[in-house]
């Protein structure tokens, strides 16, 4: 149909989308523990995190909501366990909050006070492959020297 739900994880975050009648069972177990990997690799940042252990996703894609704990510096990051990913957000001065749409699917969510400098992985340019076809000499047809 055409209704709209929300869910709201505490004062943590909500999401929104479409209501579908194809939609399966998903779990919502979540988890607002600290990711002390993040937290340690950036001290002077303040960070709210959401963990959905089990990964629901929905037929529709939504919007998800978090506190703006930084203002227009908040930054959202989805992570996986290894590599936090910006997501484009958009900054709600009126309630204090950032939306990032398109998602479907509930993962890790870190929400820092500002930009992260995190490292991008390396495209490593593949080396220029050996040439491996043998060398034919050509014979010189008017002298028919090689």
């Amino acid at each position: 149909g055409a209704d709209n739900f929300v869910i709201y994880f505490d004062d943590s975050a909500a999401f929104s989308a479409k209501l579908s009648s194809a939609q399966k069972d998903v779990n919502l177990y979540y988890s607002v523990d600290e990711i002390e990997a993040v937290a340690d690799a950036y001290p002077d940042v303040d960070f709210e995190m959401i963990t959905f252990k089990g990964a629901p996703s929905f037929t529709n894609s939504g919007s998800m909501t978090f506190n703006a704990i930084g203002g227009r510096d908040t930054t959202v990051y989805t992570f996986d366990g290894e590599t936090l990913t910006p997501l484009d957000t958009t900054y709600d001065s009126t309630y204090g909050t950032v939306t990032a749409k398109g998602i479907k699917k509930l993962g890790t969510f870190v929400v820092a006070s500002e930009v992260l400098e995190v490292e991008e992985e390396k495209e490593e340019e593949p080396e220029e492959p050996a040439d491996e076809t043998p060398a034919v000499e050509e014979k010189n047809p008017a002298t028919g020297a090689c």
